[in-house]
């Protein structure tokens, strides 16, 4: 068994990314937990997602103070040069049409300021919680094709890699229909996937996971934080 330590992933930004007193975009923000939480801890936080349904929902939670969100591209970024302090893919990046990833990473660097941060977190494909959904969802090509764009884009000119930080992340659920729950809320079009491997995913869910202090079902995630430097 693997002895990475778990990080939450609220750990890992609360370490390498500033927020208090930011101008913070999450492009593809879904239903705007990570805007709210950076608003929480003192930002500007501003979410844009292009699935009407996911920016419904953001909007329509109880207000965050400092928090707001809007539908969009990450390929057309509605927002002037040099206009945020931290620009965040959070889990989204290999959600962008591989044909788009390029173009929305130098819309990032073009609304970041000058000596601010563009940070890009990942999944990898593996882990438990990868092989688990891999049924529903095979992600291997599309996060292949996240990591070749960030690689493209830390040669472009106007930025530099900072650092790369990896980690698991810990997915934790107290039984199957919580996890089932969890997965159909982030992408309803999941559903009736989720139907059709049911039984095999309830066997999956318990041949894979750990389990964690509050005998819940625990599954890792290797993740991987990109930070990089927006210069001139």
């Amino acid at each position: 068994m693997t002895t990475t330590p778990l990080r939450k992933h609220s750990d890992v930004l609360a370490d390498y990314l500033p927020q208090a007193g930011r101008r913070i975009l999450d492009v593809g923000c879904g239903e705007g937990a990570l805007v709210r939480h950076f608003a929480r801890n003192g930002a500007e936080a501003v979410g844009i997602d292009p699935l009407g349904q996911a920016i419904a929902r953001a909007k329509a939670a109880e207000p965050t103070p400092g928090a707001s969100f809007l539908s969009g591209g990450g390929e057309a970024l509605p927002f002037p040069d040099a206009d945020f302090d931290v620009v965040c893919f959070f889990n989204s990046l290999h959600h962008v049409p591989q044909p788009l990833m390029a173009q929305a990473l130098s819309e990032a660097k073009r609304v970041t300021k000058p000596e601010g941060m563009i940070a890009v977190l990942e999944p990898v494909a593996a882990g438990a919680y990868f092989e688990l959904m891999q049924p529903i969802d095979d992600e291997t090509e599309v996060r292949a094709q996240a990591i070749t764009a960030l690689a493209d884009f830390a040669r472009e000119p106007g930025v530099r890699l900072l650092e790369e930080i990896a980690y698991d992340a810990p997915y934790a659920y107290a039984n199957y229909d919580a996890c089932e729950e969890a997965v159909r809320s982030v992408d309803p079009s999941r559903s009736a996937r989720l139907a059709e491997h049911r039984a095999a995913l309830e066997k999956r869910f318990a041949e894979v996971a750990e389990r964690d202090e509050k005998d819940h079902y625990l599954f890792r995630q290797p993740a991987r934080l990109a930070l990089f430097a927006r210069e001139d």
